[in-house]
């Protein structure tokens, strides 16, 4: 028990919290670790099957910026869709495109009505200063509820959002920047109705 004046217990508490140790409000989130860390060891997908995975899917949708933007990597400039740090160091990355947030959005809506996949939960803003362009980015994770989702559907997914932001960039290049919310974006590939499934964050 800390005792002594007003003024130096209230500058006591916030040094408290300053060092991370509010116990009434971080018991609950320990408590939660705690009891994900156990479902963890227990699960039947080990930690370093989803690293090895998440490593390779990162792998593949970087292949696809590549194949989809050839001249990103000439000109020497990032590509629209980046990773950080480009080689995952645990199941859990972040994912940067750059484009207009709501333009992004809808680019995203039409990747679920197209193949029934949810790639990202939502934009967590600009992140750290890319040097030129507008960016947004989303924490994008691989835990053992996204394993189950099949592998060929992940990848036609991003392949169809790669695709979209590249149409997106080139509109935005050749047309003078004249995009709106409006826009049609043109459909790839043939409607599917799936139900969408999320490959979001969180699942760790």
């Amino acid at each position: 028990m800390l005792t002594g004046p007003e003024g130096f217990i209230n500058n006591a508490k916030v040094w408290q919290k300053r060092s991370g140790c509010d116990l009434h409000t971080r018991g609950p989130l320990a408590l939660h670790c705690e009891m994900q860390f156990k479902k963890m060891i227990q699960n039947d997908t080990p930690f370093a099957t989803r690293f090895s995975q998440m490593k390779a899917k990162v792998k593949m949708i970087q292949g696809l910026v590549k194949e989809v933007f050839p001249e990103a990597e000439a000109s020497g400039l990032p590509p629209p869709l980046r990773f950080d740090p480009p080689v995952p160091t645990s199941t859990m990355v972040h994912c940067y495109i750059e484009g207009k947030r709501h333009i992004l959005d809808r680019i995203h809506d039409k990747v679920k009505e197209e193949e029934g996949i949810k790639l990202w939960n939502g934009f967590r803003g600009k992140g750290y200063d890319q040097g030129v362009g507008e960016w947004q980015y989303f924490e994008w994770s691989l835990g053992p509820g996204n394993m189950t989702i099949n592998a060929k559907e992940v990848e036609a997914a991003w392949r169809t959002c790669v695709q979209l932001l590249w149409e997106y960039h080139h509109r935005e290049a050749y047309s003078g920047g004249i995009v709106t919310p409006n826009s049609p974006v043109k459909t790839v590939g043939a409607g599917k109705s799936k139900k969408t499934q999320d490959l979001i964050c969180g699942d760790f």
